[in-house]
């Protein structure tokens, strides 16, 4: 009824952020958008990082973002539940990117499957980008291997992370 009334498609508010109504009024996220689009497309290597309060726009953002990059030019892995094993989370990233279901079960041989993906890849012409959504509850020691990952070979880290709630911005 009320789709009628307000003269919507479909609705407005889902568990998962709709790209498609997103517009530009929030100045600082648009303002990540963009840096993140042009470190993703301009630089080498990049590691990106959005971070901000709660309910700021940061996982919208990141769909902004995936909806923007060309599937031709881009590899895109987008992980949403970083709570994960590194194993786990390897095996994650590895099926996305391969588009398939990854059935690699030890460490050395997932980071060898992903080194392979990036070489490929890059003979290919295209980038990889990995999107880690609520990436503030991954360990160090997870943080720290996705680090020596990241000096494999070509591809884009893109972390979105809510600050410590000490450093929230209070009502």
């Amino acid at each position: 009824m009320y789709y009628e009334y307000w003269g919507m498609h479909k609705a407005p508010f889902d568990n998962v952020p709709d790209p498609t109504l997103y517009w530009d009024q929030n100045n600082s996220l648009e303002d990540a958008i963009c840096e993140v689009l042009f470190a993703i497309e301009e630089g080498n290597d990049c590691l990106a990082v959005m971070v901000g309060d709660i309910g700021t726009g940061k996982t919208l953002g990141l769909r902004v973002i995936l909806n923007e990059l060309d599937p031709e030019k881009y590899r895109i892995a987008f992980v949403t539940n970083p709570d994960l094993s590194l194993i786990q989370f390897m095996r994650e990233i590895n099926g996305q990117l391969l588009n398939k279901k990854c059935e690699t079960r030890f460490k050395d041989e997932l980071m060898e499957e992903f080194n392979t993906i990036l070489f490929d890849c890059t003979n290919q012409g295209q980038t990889v980008v990995v999107f880690v959504d609520e990436a503030n509850v991954m360990t160090t020691d997870k943080l720290h291997n996705l680090r020596l990952l990241k000096i494999l070979r070509t591809s884009a880290w893109i972390y979105r992370v809510d600050p410590p709630s000490s450093q929230r911005l209070k009502p």
